[in-house]
């Protein structure tokens, strides 16, 4: 989660939500705290301090550690990501994720990845919603099967084009 900086609102009302949902959620859950930079690290700590189940790590205080998070990812059922590249590496691992969007960007890639359901404006979002699409995310493979194939298809894409443009290089 992000700590201040553009959104679409000021008001950081939708956090309370995320932790709302993340509380009523059964015990047997963790909460892995994961910031992307440095300036979010004071937010995520209290975040630590608020919510049961949870831990905090840090992979972004020296050098952002991406295989880190990556692999961190891999171990959970649902990521809730403010920052795009949340929503990314979660993408990566074939994680379910819920986007939180500040920016059009995350809509943008949440769409590209077959999971627009599931990305909302900080501004939009309520209880009801969080607490449906975290049972939805948590309770069906469908969304996972679904995003494996969509990231899977992006990544034939990146690949093709690479070779394209290797080949294209080698020509000049």
């Amino acid at each position: 989660l992000r700590d201040g900086g553009y959104k679409w609102s000021d008001d950081d009302q939708y956090l309370d939500i995320v932790i709302d949902a993340l509380e009523s959620l059964p015990s047997e859950y963790e909460f892995v705290l994961i910031p992307f930079a440095p300036e979010d690290i004071g937010l995520h700590l209290e975040l630590e301090k608020q919510l049961p189940n949870a831990i905090y790590k840090d992979y972004c205080s020296y050098q952002t550690d991406v295989q880190g998070i990556l692999d961190e990812y891999a171990e959970c059922d649902v990521i809730i990501g403010e920052k795009l590249h949340a929503s990314v590496l979660a993408a990566c691992t074939y994680t379910p994720f819920i986007s939180l969007e500040y920016q059009r960007k995350n809509e943008g890639f949440a769409k590209s990845v077959n999971m627009a359901d599931y990305n909302i404006r900080v501004d939009n979002l309520t209880d009801e919603w969080m607490d449906e699409q975290l049972d939805q995310l948590i309770n069906s493979n469908d969304v996972t099967k679904e995003l494996e194939a969509a990231v899977s298809q992006k990544r034939k894409l990146l690949i093709d084009f690479t070779e394209k443009c290797e080949l294209l290089f080698y020509v000049l």
